[in-house]
């Protein structure tokens, strides 16, 4: 291999390699951008919301645990496997509640701490998907 020859074989290859990782980035850059973002709506609320008023929104619900119980009614938990299971999460999640094609109905019950129903609560649900808020 001449002297001539080996210098553009280097040449060719940092180049290559250049032209690879710019091109590595556009396509990174790209697939983000294209990626819906989903805001998470916990609480019924926006993140920014939760964020700003969480000490709150603890405390009342912690009052309102100590003084009411909720329970639903008519309805299939599921129970998953270990290794469906976030281990790792820093707050327990209740177990998923098995929902069939086409309607679906529940009750509920909200109770104080001493037995007694209360049968004029108002009381909001929100049905959601997983990672998404596309149907909510």
């Amino acid at each position: 291999m001449t002297k001539k020859s080996q210098n553009t074989f280097w040449f060719i290859f940092v180049m290559s390699i250049l032209l690879f990782g710019i091109g590595m980035i556009i396509w990174t850059v790209k697939k983000s951008v294209s990626v819906p973002v989903h805001e998470s709506n916990n609480y019924m609320l926006t993140y920014q919301t939760t964020d700003m008023t969480i000490n709150e929104i603890l405390k009342l619900q912690k009052m309102f645990d100590k003084h009411y119980t909720i329970e639903l009614k008519n309805v299939k938990e599921l129970k998953l496997p270990a290794k469906y299971q976030n281990v790792y999460a820093k707050r327990s999640l209740q177990n998923p509640i098995e929902l069939k094609d086409g309607n679906n109905s529940f009750s509920y019950s909200i109770t104080q701490k001493d037995g007694n129903v209360v049968p004029t609560a108002q009381v909001d649900f929100l049905l959601t998907r997983p990672h998404t808020r596309v149907d909510d």
